[in-house]
Formats: structure tokens, sequence, C-alpha cells
């Protein structure tokens, strides 16, 4: 049984609760620790210790979570030069499309729309657009800010939810520093 820093005890088959940003399986297929600390925004070294990969299996809805667009804006968050802070990317699809629509019940209504889209990839669960979350071994730095921790990828195409609440996940590997996950995407 591994004990992970997080205070719960991962091994394959294992059913945990989990919420937080989680990706696609094609994202993370066949990449090594040092890969992913790279294409998902995790601190140089935050997998040395290695992660598990956990598979969502319950259903979410439209107000379970925030679309964070991809891990090039970490936890869906990008930085505003004219705000000079960081500002939530669904905040800046919100103004878009006030813009383009120029009211609020039609752009209301398109974001409706593309949070039920978004809701319905998330619901995927088998294939290379299964849902899943990486959970590293090693505790992130309270010491540090967030964006330290968890910095801006350069990968642009890594798309990523952040789950507002707990749900049901299955662990599907554990996997050291230099593994792999490789096993087939039918599953």
């Amino acid at each position: 049984m591994n004990t992970w820093a997080f205070g719960f005890d991962l091994d394959r088959g294992n059913m945990v609760h989990g919420r937080g940003d989680v990706t696609t399986l094609s994202s993370v297929f066949n990449r090594t620790g040092a890969e992913l600390e790279t294409r998902l925004g995790f601190r140089k070294g935050r997998l040395d210790g290695g992660w598990a990969l956990l598979f969502l299996i319950e259903p979410v809805q439209p107000t379970d979570f925030i679309w964070g667009d991809v891990t090039k804006y970490s936890g869906g968050m990008m930085y505003d030069r004219d705000a000079g802070e960081y500002v939530p990317v669904i905040d800046l699809k919100r103004a878009a499309l006030l813009n383009r629509y120029d009211n609020d019940r039609d752009s209301d209504r398109s974001l409706y729309a593309f949070q039920l889209e978004q809701a319905r990839r998330l619901n995927v669960r088998h294939g290379p657009d299964r849902i899943c979350k990486v959970v590293p071994c090693i505790k992130p730095d309270k010491r540090r800010l967030w964006y330290y921790e968890y910095p801006d990828s350069p990968i642009e195409n890594v798309p990523q939810w952040t789950l507002l609440c707990r749900k049901h996940m299955k662990c599907g590997a554990v996997i050291s520093r230099t593994g792999r996950f490789s096993e087939p995407l039918a599953r």
C-alpha cells in the first residue's frame, strides 16, 4: 500500500474522492513524470516521488466544475496585464460573449450551452478523452505562491477543468518518476 502525501492510501483499484484539476487521458498517456510536470503545470521535481492516475467515475453536472481552458493557464487563471492580476479564463470567455452578443440574455444562453458541452466532455469514461487526474506523491510547498507550485505550461493544447466538489475516482495506476501510463486507451 502506498501512503501519499495527501493523507490517503492509493493502490491500483482503490476508490477515492477527488477534486481539483483534471484533464484527458490522451494528455497524460505514455508520459514520464518530468514530461507531465511540463504538460500539466507542476513545478519541476513535484512528481519525483511518483504519482497516481485517478479516473473520474462519477457523473459531472454543469455546476460541478469551472472550465479552465488549457494548462497554458495554470488552474484556469490568466495574467491580465491591464488589471495587473490573475483572472479566471472563464471570466474572459464570459466577457468575450458579452462583446459578441451585446446583451446578457444571448451571452448567458451561449455560455450555458458552452458549459453543457464541457460537462459532456467531463462525462467521457472510455478511450483517449477519458477524464483523469494526476496526483503527485509530494505535497505542494505551502510557503510558495500557487503559481510557483503550479506554473503555466508551455504546451498549448492540454485541456483542463477544475472540479469544485469531491467526485468518486478510481486509482488506475501508481507510477514511479520514470514510469509511464501506457495501458491500452480503450479501457
